[in-house]
């Protein structure tokens, strides 16, 4: 048999046969081929028996072993998670370290750690808020003087020069001042100290960030409820505290419901109750540890699974709240220190210098080689204030005299149609009076304008020295500066920013930018102000009652101070601006009035002109025709004046011919032998007279009258 086929038989069949012979040889049965088949029949059956055995015991110990492996795959997954959440809160506990970051950076940043991991299908964080105070309210009565926008301040004045002998008093009061030694404690009298508890009952929640989905809670605020009514009876139910005040009124550091529907006191902002758990953790903060934030989470449905959260996921909200403590803790320890030993005064000091500056600018350094003409400037001052006041005198008497005549000249009417030139001379004369006080008003109005411009410009100047501490500051802030808020809103409603976006110190956040302070710089004071804009803005800064709480709410920029002095300086230039624009108008006005009215004098002088050549002209012509007709008639009626017969013999007839002659000639009428003045008086006494024989009746009494008279 080839090797091969003898291996063969052993790998397959030579452990079955040589057992079945073996035991064949053992027992010695009649049979021996019988038994070694039934043998191998056995053998066989015991076979197929331990195979599935063995592999049912493999299959389990393949399922412990996938098992173990699993298990440990998932302890080295919550392992690896659990290091990588001690990784982030350490890494919150440690952003300040290296980098300074805003507080609302901070907690949306722990807000999306916190629906990352844990099982919370929301989270946000809030402020724990002072209440805003309110803005003034503008008097019921209108007579009120309160009720009327006051004037602005004056333009500052020079300093006075200090009187000699006092800088030195003062110098020895201060050094004796110095020398005094301060006074000593007296033993046993030292008494510590005891801070008052914090009181949190008039704060509120004020709802800063929150992860997506959560839109609607940026405009929330969780408040207590108002206190019951007066007159409440018996069975009337107070409203519950809400629930997450228990950390701030019982001192707990985390508050927790599984399931929020059967928790009474928790407030649903969309009033409508949900299933699921809900926790927050108090963040403490300051020497005082006193509670600035509180940061929350749910598993409210259906953003959350409705279950409740497991130990893990709240273990995590607690380590994570601890870092988010002393993350913020140091933000606030930073700001302090940035802020520390800057004090604004001396700003505000530099500022009034340089505005007064403004007003009354240096005198300019003298030019070389005029030194030696010093002492005959002064001379020459000196005599010139000596005979300021007598040249002052009679300027002033000139003036006086000059404003008599006019009022003289202005009281005596003259009648336009009786006289167009004289009444025309005169109002030409009252308008180029007018045309000169405006133009003397509109240039003090300009000067006064540059003036209050350039000290606006030294107030713009601040701003923007202040703007990038100003910005960090307010964004830095937890709670609301009070007095500053109030000049911040009415410089937002000055740039017409929308009014719901400033309504409280969270929403007024936005503004609290570069770009804001760089508006504040470019504003337009000329402009015409926004009449109910500006009511609002000073409904607002009415309401700072202390002035100096605006130094004290920020005194290393004084940013409320700057501001302040801004909108007042805003409002002068605005109300010199419409000034000036009102002199210009009224001064364009007039000059065009003035224009006119000399054009219509020029019009009447040449027209009275005209006339006057025009009647002496026919006056003369007239008197040479009645010089010939009286030679010719002297002889007629002996005793009598030519200029008499002629006046006689004047019938109806011949007055209106001599009417019409004279009309194509361009006069209304003329009568021989009668100068221009009465040849005027007859015409108007024509303009009287119904009829020519009217007024022939007329002449002959007028000639009767005259002839008596002489």
């Amino acid at each position: 048999m080839p090797l091969h086929d003898t291996n063969y038989l052993k790998e397959t069949v030579g452990e079955a046969l040589s057992r079945a012979c073996s035991k064949c040889i053992e027992t010695s049965p009649l049979d021996p081929v019988e038994y070694t088949a039934r043998y191998l029949l056995s053998y066989v059956e015991k076979a197929q028996a331990e195979g599935q055995f063995l592999q049912e015991k493999r299959a389990e110990l393949e399922g412990k072993r996938r098992a173990l492996a699993e298990q440990q795959e998932k302890s080295d997954k919550l392992k690896q998670e659990e290091d990588i959440k001690k990784m982030a809160i350490q890494a919150i506990a440690q952003s300040t370290s290296s980098t300074l970051v805003e507080p609302r950076e901070l907690l949306t940043t722990a807000c999306n750690l916190i629906t990352g991991y844990t099982s919370a299908g929301a989270a946000y964080a809030a402020m724990v808020a002072d209440p805003e105070e309110p803005d003034w309210t503008l008097p019921e009565d209108p007579e009120d003087p309160a009720a009327v926008e006051s004037e602005d301040e004056e333009d500052p004045q020079p300093k006075p020069d200090p009187v000699e002998g006092e800088e030195g008093a003062e110098g020895e009061e201060g050094a004796d001042a110095e020398d005094e030694p301060p006074p000593e404690e007296a033993e046993g009298e030292v008494k510590p100290k005891i801070e008052a508890p914090i009181d949190y009952s008039k704060k509120y929640l004020s709802y800063m960030v929150m992860t997506e989905g959560q839109d609607f809670m940026a405009k929330a605020e969780l408040v207590r409820p108002p206190p019951p009514p007066e007159d409440a009876d018996e069975d009337f139910k107070p409203e519950p505290t809400p629930f997450t005040f228990k950390i701030l009124d019982e001192r707990m550091p985390m508050v927790y419901t599984p399931n929020a529907a059967f928790e009474p006191s928790v407030k649903f902002m969309q009033n409508f109750p949900r299933i699921g758990a809900y926790t927050a953790c108090g963040i403490k903060m300051g020497s005082r540890k006193e509670y600035k934030a509180v940061i929350a989470a749910d598993t409210l449905f259906p953003e959350g699974g409705g279950q409740p959260l497991s130990e893990e996921d709240l273990d995590f909200i607690w380590e994570l709240t601890l870092g988010l403590q002393k993350a913020l803790s140091a933000i606030d320890e930073q700001t302090a220190a940035k802020a520390e030993g800057k004090v604004a005064a001396k700003d505000i000091e530099a500022l009034k210098e340089n505005t007064l500056k403004v007003y009354f600018p240096p005198p300019k350094p003298p030019v070389e080689g005029e030194e030696a003409t010093e002492e005959a400037e002064a001379a020459a001052d000196t005599t010139e204030e000596e005979a300021k006041p007598a040249e002052d005198g009679e300027a002033e008497a000139a003036a006086e005299g000059e404003a008599e005549e006019g009022e003289e000249g202005e009281g005596a009417e003259i009648d336009p149609e009786a006289d167009p030139v004289g009444a025309l001379s005169a109002e030409v004369k009252s308008l180029k009076k007018k045309v000169g006080k405006l133009t003397k008003e509109e240039v003090d109005a300009a000067k006064s304008l540059e003036l209050a411009q350039g000290a606006l410009g030294c107030i713009k100047e601040a701003v923007t020295t202040v703007q990038k501490q100003a910005v960090y500051r307010l964004r830095h802030m937890g709670n609301v500066a009070q007095a500053t808020f109030h000049v911040l809103k009415a410089v937002f409603f000055i740039l017409g920013k929308d009014p719901q976006s400033f309504t409280n110190w969270k929403r007024a956040y936005e503004h609290f930018t570069k770009e804001v302070f760089d508006e504040i710089v470019a504003f337009d004071a000329n402009a015409e102000r926004d009449v109910a804009a500006w009511a609002n803005a000073r409904l607002a800064y009415k309401a700072v009652a202390e002035p100096k709480q605006l130094e004290t709410d920020m005194p290393d920029t004084f940013v409320g101070v700057i501001l302040m002095m801004w909108i007042k300086q805003v409002r002068k230039v605005a109300r010199r601006a419409l000034i000036l624009r009102g002199l210009k108008a009224q001064l364009g006005e007039t000059a065009k009035t003035l224009m006119a009215k000399e054009a219509a004098l020029a019009e009447a002088e040449a027209k009275k002109a005209e006339e006057e050549a025009e009647a002496k002209r026919l006056a003369e012509e007239e008197a040479a025709e009645c010089q010939h007709r009286q030679h010719s008639t002297a002889s007629t009626r002996p005793g009598k004046s030519p200029r008499q017969i002629d006046s006689n013999r004047l019938a109806p007839a011949a007055f209106g011919r001599y009417i019409e002659r004279s009309s194509a000639r361009g006069l209304s009428g003329l009568l021989p032998g009668r100068g221009a003045r009465q040849q005027v008086k007859t015409l108007l006494d024509l303009q009287e007279c119904k009829s020519l024989q009217d007024l022939h009746k007329k002449y002959e009494a007028d000639e009767e009258e005259e002839t008596a008279h002489a």
